[in-house]
């Protein structure tokens, strides 16, 4: 509703503006006939008009696109939903991974197996979605705005879930070595 009403302002401002450039252009034309000294009265007034018209027209732009600025933005939130949701379930498998990492202890054949299994649901997981933002990012490159800085975030996140992804499989490299050299 808001968006219709301001689109309906702007197309009666911008035919407004029009109107009076036109008027103004006419008048121009007119004082051609004038007294010299009339005349560069009368063409620096109307010009400073013009320059005010000019001011009017640059304040009316951005409104002109204001539906498209809109949709952009709710297209960028759903994305954002999507891509973080997204994320958010692979931050999850990596966290599983890391907690079946803890109880190590044990230094079980089939403990280790199970965590492998995890290790790789979660690589597979982060991977996928680390495409998926990378793939967004590209395009979010090209058109600035608040939707580029949000999926550079997701990809500062999903980064920190490597990095930890990493480290638990490090920690499973050191503990298959120990399990190893213990038998």
């Amino acid at each position: 509703q808001a968006i219709k009403e301001t689109e309906q302002r702007v197309r009666s401002a911008q035919a407004a503006v029009g109107e009076a450039r036109r008027y103004i252009s006419g008048k121009l034309s007119q004082v051609g006939r004038f007294v010299s000294s009339t005349r560069k009265q009368a063409v620096e007034e109307f010009t400073a008009l013009q320059n005010k018209l000019n001011d009017a027209q640059a304040k009316l732009t951005p409104y002109k696109t204001v539906r498209q600025d809109y949709e952009q933005r709710v297209q960028a939130k759903k994305l954002y939903d999507e891509l973080s949701g997204k994320l958010a379930g692979a931050e999850i498998e990596v966290e599983k991974a890391a907690m079946m990492t803890a109880p190590l202890g044990g230094d079980s054949n089939e403990g280790m197996k199970e965590t492998e299994a995890a290790l790789s649901t979660a690589q597979s997981a982060l991977s996928q979605t680390s495409r998926l933002i990378e793939s967004k990012l590209r395009s979010a490159e090209k058109t600035p705005g608040p939707l580029r800085d949000e999926v550079r975030a997701l990809q500062e996140r999903a980064k920190q879930a490597q990095d930890k992804l990493d480290e638990v499989r490090r920690t499973v490299k050191e503990t298959q070595v120990r399990i190893a050299a213990d038998t």
